[in-house]
């Protein structure tokens, strides 16, 4: 979490910023980590006041995003699943290229 909070007040510094929160990936015990690495994530966004999109909850319930993570390497999708995510960070209030 420093070096999350060193990152992020070092980019607002110099640029708008946000944070993405990590994606869930095909793995259910890592997937218990990764959503509390999440939630933690959050926390320090919001304490620097750098607004923070979690992901992990709607990916979770995607099942384009899980098929995919699934049948490819366990972490990363193909084109359909990353369009979903490119989605929801299309649709979120506290990003800025429309």
């Amino acid at each position: 979490m420093d070096n999350a909070r060193t990152i992020l007040r070092t980019a607002q510094q110099h640029y708008a910023t946000i944070m993405v929160g990590p994606p869930p990936g095909a793995d259910a015990e890592q997937n218990l980590r990764t959503r509390r690495l999440s939630r933690l994530f959050a926390e320090v966004a919001e304490n620097e006041g750098i607004p923070f999109l979690d992901i992990f909850d709607q990916l979770a319930e995607d099942t384009v995003w899980m098929s995919e993570v699934t049948e490819g390497d366990g972490a990363h999708p193909g084109a359909a699943g990353y369009a979903r995510l490119a989605a929801l960070v299309d649709a979120w209030p506290s990003w800025w290229f429309r």
